[in-house]
């Protein structure tokens, strides 16, 4: 919002343009500080207020979109305190204590007349004065809150002390002083003061300050205090004046004691640089930061040909230290700057070839700081290491050697004495073990290698002479309690007369893992099924497994180095299969594809037949292009294909097949001819379910068992029967592998060793065996539940069709019966009807009796009657044409068909049903027309939607429980006029599209029709 200008920026919110305007005009006039902004709306009206900087808002009540209430929350949400004057036409008592709950600054209604804008602008200046006043008095509090808090946060004590010497006002730091709060301390006697008038002999200084005498009082003293205990003390003291009188003074105080202490210290370091630089021994120097020599001591002048005044006041890498060597020059110059810029520079510089003799200086640059920790100069100390230089340098050479093996060996390292004790570990063992070198050290050998024995280890150390050396394998355990083998070469030596032994040892898990894998692989490969061969790019064999041994006869080191073609020098491929073997190498050496599989007929001993080889990519460790080769008996696979194709074929014969018996007839040929079960037959249920008769069974059935037998649900005497019973109800395939070992089938009950039975879904049986135990493997199982599918399906499908062509014969003949009734109903009975309309017709204009009214409603009975008669004889035919039905649409649309008075349709449904829209039309209009002559003239009737269908229900009389199964019997009706067919015709409908009808009691009361079991459309 806007700052303190004089200036007021108003939002004036209306949605009344002109009135916006007109306001706008006449508070610029009224005052000409104010600049008015109008808005149409609250919404307009949030957006100019982040856009411009707004001193008030006036906002009418009675807005579309967002009132003015509404709009002053949204306000407040981002603006607390800006002032907002509620400024509406509907003013009420109602809407005031609203606005003020909201936060409104103020409230006035629109008056007729322009002095209302008097008013209001003087009610906007006074609003925008006092949020401005608002303002300053919070800058104000903030600021002296800022103030108090600067001098609470002083790390000095400072204070206001009245006339007397007393504290008027202290800040945390003194009070802390005093071990106590700043309000016990205000008011208290400042022992300061006191302090003061003791130690400055100047009459009393404190009240010289008071009297004017002195601008300031300032000085150091000693004083103690209660917690701080004693200090030297800085003090400054100025008068406090009020009003041009003088009341107090304010006092600041600093604890210089530290400071005092660093200057007696500097004292004390300054002779003791003096000493030290007059030492012979050392060369001392003092420069400036900027590098020129300040002082420079006789030990290091002695060094060159120079006096010292030939140094002074010269850039010490320019001097004659350092002559002749510019890199020297420049790193001397980056040592300054380094400690010019405060650090602690140490150095080690060979000066042989500016002086003409080997010397190497050892030292250090120390930044020398002021006492406001600026560095004012550099202080350079050093000493002549040139002999400790040669002798460190030879020895550090060999111990960098031996350090960097030791460390950085990809070996673990470490060295015991001849107790076993670890003595170093390298990092390399810490790493692979988990231990820290702290860990290891002290550790005995063979807590660290599992496989040592502490006494064979004992008796090893003593048999081997210095020297001589030892090479093992070991197992190591790391600090998790995990292990991993190593190879270990154990040397003894003699380090400064002691004993002691190197252990380098390597972890060799892989080199493990990889034997063990080349083991398994070698295993696989040697014993699997699969013949593998390794080819290189001309087709050079480099590799048999003993599975191509086996099968060609020769032994697999003679395959090694031949050619491919040696497979029709042995007579076991004919030329053009080593051909195609030759062109799969070709193309896949050449990259032109990733496999090649080649059918193969070899000719070797035995019962293969057909062989399958894959070739694919087999890259090498010299990275040689090379192909492998598997090849896999195929031969039982590819009869099985045979098979399936032949039962393929055999199932269109069998789907040509009319009756039960002959699709058992082909089944059990199928079985015999394709899958090579000479003994098996089919058994079928019999219409009752009480009997697996045998329908059809191979020759060899008969000639193995005599008779086939029949299989009876219940018969005490037979155990083969309960099983196949059992079997058949529980619908799984069993498996026998051999009868003598079977539950419920005793051996000597059949002459058949194992068998299969098979459940041919609700129909029956199919059951194959054999004379021996065993005879059928996997294989043969999946062949047989494969048959016995395609057998049951087409079972499935011959009743389906048997049930569909006694349905047409039933549904013809009803056809029939119905054609015939309906032509007696519509010619025998309506012509008489037509006859006796027209006499009444011509008895009415001759005639004026009383009794001709009820005669004409008779017929016009006996005319409804008819018509329902013929609809209803028709009604019960099955639906066949079926098309998507919008409920709403239908029931719309027979809404209109029936006169229904005053009475109201709702429809509470959006689906579309599959259905015969002629005949669900009949429907709608027989219940809605039910409803409307069985309700009051205002009935509501409401269609709506369930889970698998839809209702019609009214909220009239109802229909009582008791009635409610007889409502669709023909001639059922509670109107005298009604005909009682409407609801059995609903219900004909309704069964002839397979749905389900039922009546209940309505949400209101009235009735209520659900017709389930529907298909909706788009589902």
């Amino acid at each position: 919002m806007s700052g303190m200008s004089d200036s007021i920026c108003v939002l004036h919110v209306d949605d009344d343009p002109n009135l916006t305007d007109m306001a706008a005009t006449f508070l610029e006039r009224e005052d000409g500080r104010i600049t008015v902004r109008t808005a149409t709306n609250a919404e307009v009206g949030r957006e100019m207020l982040a856009e411009y900087d707004v001193d008030c808002i006036v906002s009418d009540y009675d807005m579309p979109g967002q009132n003015g209430i509404e709009f002053l929350e949204v306000v407040r949400a981002e603006y607390p305190d800006l002032p907002f004057i509620l400024y509406t036409g509907k003013g009420s008592e109602e809407v005031a204590s609203e606005a003020i709950s909201a936060g409104v600054t103020d409230y006035l209604e629109k008056e007729s007349g322009t002095d209302q804008y008097t008013v209001l602008a003087n009610r906007i200046t006074n609003v925008v004065e006092s949020y401005r006043s608002q303002q300053r008095l919070a800058e104000r509090n903030n600021e002296l809150r800022r103030y108090k808090h600067m001098v609470n946060s002083m790390q000095e004590a400072a204070c206001i002390y009245d006339e007397d010497g007393r504290f008027r006002t202290v800040n945390e730091y003194l009070a802390d002083w005093y071990d106590t709060s700043r309000e016990a301390l205000e008011g208290e006697e400042s022992g300061l003061i006191a302090a003061i008038r003791e130690q400055i002999e100047d009459g009393d200084p404190y009240q010289a300050l008071l009297d004017g005498q002195r601008d300031q009082l300032s000085g150091e003293i000693d004083a103690r205090f209660p917690d701080h205990g004693y200090a030297q003390v800085e003090f400054r003291m100025t008068p406090l004046t009020v009003d041009g009188s003088v009341e107090g003074a304010v006092g600041v105080v600093r604890d210089i004691t530290e400071r005092k202490e660093r200057e007696r210290e500097l004292r004390r370091a300054e002779r003791r640089f003096e000493a030290m630089f007059n030492d012979p021994n050392i060369l001392v120097g003092l420069i400036d930061t900027d590098g020129g020599i300040i002082d420079i001591n006789e030990t290091a002048v002695g060094y060159i040909d120079a006096e010292l005044e030939a140094v002074t006041d010269r850039l010490f890498w320019e001097t004659p230290w350092f002559t002749g060597d510019e890199r020297l020059q420049r790193e001397v110059r980056e040592w300054v700057d380094q400690a010019a810029a405060g650090e602690y520079v140490e150095f080690e510089i060979d000066l042989s070839e500016a002086v003409g003799d080997h010397l190497v200086i050892s030292g250090v640059f120390r930044p020398v700081r002021n006492d406001t920790g600026e560095v004012v100069s550099l202080l350079i100390s050093g000493r002549d290491i040139t002999e400790r230089e040669k002798r460190e340098n030879r020895l550090e050479h060999t111990t960098a050697r031996l350090q960097a093996l030791f460390e950085h060996s990809p070996d673990m390292i470490n060295v015991h004495d001849a107790k076993g004790n670890i003595i170093d570990p390298n990092s390399r063992l810490c790493e692979e073990t988990g231990y820290d070198r702290e860990e290891l050290t002290g550790t005995k050998v063979w807590n660290l290698d599992q496989a040592i024995d502490p006494d064979e280890a004992r008796s090893l150390w003593r048999e081997m002479e210095t020297g001589n050396q030892r090479k093992f394998e070991g197992v190591y355990q790391r600090r998790d309690g995990s292990t991993f083998p190593v190879e270990v070469n154990l040397r003894r030596l003699s380090l400064d007369g002691e004993t002691r032994f190197v252990v380098i040892s390597r972890n060799i898990s892989e080199r493990k893992t990889r034997e063990r894998d080349l083991e398994r692989y070698e295993a696989i490969v040697e014993n699997t099924e699969d013949g593998i061969s390794i080819f290189t790019a001309d087709g050079t064999i480099e590799f048999v497994n003993q599975r191509i041994a086996d099968i060609s006869g020769v032994p697999q080191a003679d395959w090694v180095g031949e050619h491919v073609s040696m497979y029709t020098e042995i007579g076991t491929l004919t030329g053009e299969e080593v051909a195609t073997i030759e062109e799969g190498i070709e193309a896949i050496v050449r990259g032109e594809t990733d496999e090649v599989s080649i059918e193969l007929t070899p000719d070797v001993p035995g019962d293969l037949g057909v062989i399958e080889l894959r070739l694919t990519p087999f890259e090498t460790a010299t990275g040689t292009d090379h192909v492998i080769g598997f090849s896999r008996d195929v031969t039982e696979r590819k009869r099985r294909e045979q098979t399936l194709r032949e039962l393929q074929h055999r199932t269109e014969e069998l789907i040509r097949a009319s009756t039960r018996k002959e699709i058992a007839d082909i089944a059990v040929t199928t079985a015999h001819d394709v899958l090579g079960l000479s003994l098996s037959g089919v058994h079928l249920a019999d219409d009752e379910r009480t009997v697996l008769e045998p329908t059809a069974v191979t020759d060899e059935v008969r000639e193995h068992l005599g008779e086939a037998p029949a299989y009876e649900r219940t018969d005490p005497e037979r155990s083969a029967d309960a099983v196949n019973w059992e079997i058949f109800e529980a619908g799984e395939t069993v498996v026998i592998e051999d009868t003598h070992d079977a539950d419920g089938i005793p051996g000597v009950k059949t002459p058949s060793r194992s068998g299969i039975i098979q459940p041919l879904g609700d129909h029956g049986l199919f059951i194959t065996s054999s004379p021996n135990p065993h005879a059928f493997d996997e294989g043969d199982v999946a062949l047989i539940e494969i048959f016995a599918t395609i057998v049951t399906a087409v079972l499935d499908r011959n009743d389906r069709e048997a049930t569909l062509r006694d349905r047409t014969r039933r549904l013809e003949a009803q056809k029939d019966r119905l054609d015939q009734f309906a032509s007696i109903v519509s010619h025998d009975l309506r012509n008489p009807l037509n006859v006796a309309e027209g006499r009444l017709e011509l008895a009415r204009e001759e005639y004026d009796s009383e009794h001709l009214e009820p005669v004409a409603r008779a017929l016009d009975r006996m005319d409804a009657l008819i018509d329902d008669l013929l609809t209803l004889s028709r009604e019960g035919e099955t639906v066949t044409d079926l098309e998507p039905v919008d409920l709403t649409t239908i029931a719309e649309r027979c809404w209109t068909n029936v006169e229904t008075t005053e009475a109201t349709l709702a429809t509470q449904v959006n689906r579309a049903v599959y259905a015969d829209e002629s005949r669900l039309k009949q429907v709608f209009e027989n219940l809605i027309r039910n409803a409307v002559e069985h309700g009051d003239d205002d009935v509501t009737v409401i269609v709506g939607e369930l889970d698998d269908g839809f209702y019609i229900e009214d909220d009239g009389a109802g229909i009582p429980e008791s009635e409610r199964e007889e409502v669709f019997d023909m001639g059922y009706s509670t109107n005298e006029e009604g005909t009682g067919f409407g609801l059995s015709i609903v219900e004909q409908i309704v069964e002839a599209h397979d749905w389900e009808i039922n009546v209940t009691e309505g949400s209101d009361g009235g009735a209520r029709f659900e017709i389930t079991g529907v298909e909706f459309a788009g589902e």
